[in-house]
């Protein structure tokens, strides 16, 4: 409408992975224990044989005269109990052009709205406790805010080069950052240098 674009998403799927090992000896592990909620557990967290997510999104885009103004939202929702956190998640984004030339900068974040798995409570003491907080410290999902700023140069017909910095700030458990093996979390903020060629044919 004018120089407004609106847009809005809901996509479903089945996830399936039968051979996630890490899960699989856990879910493994409380199937093994015979105990009805232990296995009811291990059910629900586990992906083999498939679980059902949805992904929404609401966008909104603003290009009016030499202004560019973006704002998205969006949320991952399970529709049956599995181990994949809920998230929710955004950005807004505001720009001005100069000729064939638009810097950029953004606000992005995305963090956990809760489990779909229900874990059982024991009195503290109780054998399973210790393993019980473990698996619900597994449910909780990585957040992460980001600060970012670009530029984008469309330089020849149907080509823009665009280079752009993230300053990445983990919250919980490292967010999207890439961990050594056995680093179970990370708080320190990453820069993040990228830069590319947008095409069209």
């Amino acid at each position: 409408y004018g120089p407004f674009t609106g847009r809005l998403a809901h996509a479903r799927a089945k996830i399936e992975v039968n051979d996630l090992e890490p899960l699989n000896a856990i879910t493994d592990g409380l199937a093994a224990t015979k105990i009805p909620a232990l296995i009811q557990l291990g059910d629900d967290m586990t992906l083999k044989g498939g679980k059902r997510m949805s992904f929404t999104e609401l966008g909104l885009t603003m290009d009016w005269k030499n202004i560019v103004l973006q704002a998205e939202y969006a949320q991952r929702r399970a529709q049956e109990p599995v181990y994949i956190p809920q998230t929710n998640s955004g950005y807004l984004m505001a720009g001005y052009r100069f000729g064939k030339v638009l810097p950029y900068y953004a606000h992005a974040y995305y963090k956990g709205a809760g489990t779909s798995v229900n874990v059982p409570t024991v009195p503290a003491g109780h054998p399973l406790a210790p393993t019980l907080a473990g698996i619900s410290g597994l449910l909780v999902s990585p957040a992460q805010k980001s600060d970012l700023i670009g530029m984008r140069w469309d330089f020849a017909k149907s080509l823009a080069l665009k280079v752009q910095i993230d300053h990445v700030k983990p919250t919980v458990k490292g967010g999207s950052l890439i961990l050594p093996s056995g680093v179970p979390s990370y708080d320190k903020s990453v820069n993040v240098y990228a830069a590319g060629i947008d095409f069209v044919f």
